[in-house]
């Protein structure tokens, strides 16, 4: 950290640290220690703040992969929530489908949904992200989201069939050529956007998502 502060001639740079926090919580062990000395360590920081992790560990019994604890079980919805079963004819949306989302958010949150078309399928042609945001309201009971295909937009309109498309994503942030959705990482949100402006109207990076949402996903006809 002196190397740090010395290198940007920045005696007073803040600091975060965050606690080593997949496997969730324990009262004993290597783990423990570790996480205890991580937060003996940051208090002999100058301004620096240790920041708790081990609440947003999902229980291994809830999860994809419960023996790789150190990998937060398998769990990639702590970052942010990706899907390929919209390419699937059970789960894609015929003509005149809407996508229904339904979640639970105690707190109020805006929301990307991301469809992504030629994603995974880029000889069928050029690769477009379209982006939906929607500020939710916090609500102890669940929500639904109901969206059409006209509720998604990119610089260059709508999708037009959920046929086309082969990727679903909830996020907190993304980044689509110069638009930045959601709150910027400091001193990243310049760089993100242009990095995904090099190639043209291609696919938008995948970010960072601080939601943590449980959620059932499905395409309903009218």
């Amino acid at each position: 950290m002196n190397d740090l502060r010395t290198e940007f001639d920045s005696p007073n740079l803040p600091v975060v640290v965050g606690e080593l926090g997949n496997g969730g919580p324990v009262t004993s062990g290597d783990m423990f220690e570790f996480r205890k000395a991580q937060e003996e360590g940051t208090r002999q920081i100058k301004n620096a703040l240790f920041i708790k992790t081990t609440d947003f560990a999902r229980p291994a019994e809830l999860s994809p992969n419960t023996g790789h604890g150190h990998h937060w079980f398998g769990n990639a919805t702590h970052q942010q929530f990706w899907t390929r079963k919209v390419t699937d004819p059970l789960w894609r949306g015929p003509d005149g489908s809407k996508l229904q989302i339904t979640l639970k958010m105690p707190q109020t949150n805006r929301l990307h949904i991301v469809l992504q078309q030629n994603e995974w399928r880029s000889y069928r042609g050029q690769r477009w992200t379209y982006v939906c945001s929607r500020e939710i309201e916090g609500a102890d009971a669940q929500q639904t989201l109901t969206l059409d295909l006209s509720d998604f937009t990119s610089a260059d309109g709508s999708p037009t069939s959920w046929a086309e498309l082969d990727q679903l994503g909830l996020c907190a942030h993304i980044a689509r050529r110069y638009e930045v959705y959601g709150p910027k990482v400091a001193g990243m949100g310049s760089n993100i956007a242009s990095a995904v402006t090099r190639t043209g109207p291609v696919k938008a990076r995948k970010s960072r998502c601080s939601l943590f949402l449980r959620i059932k996903s499905q395409v309903k006809q009218r």
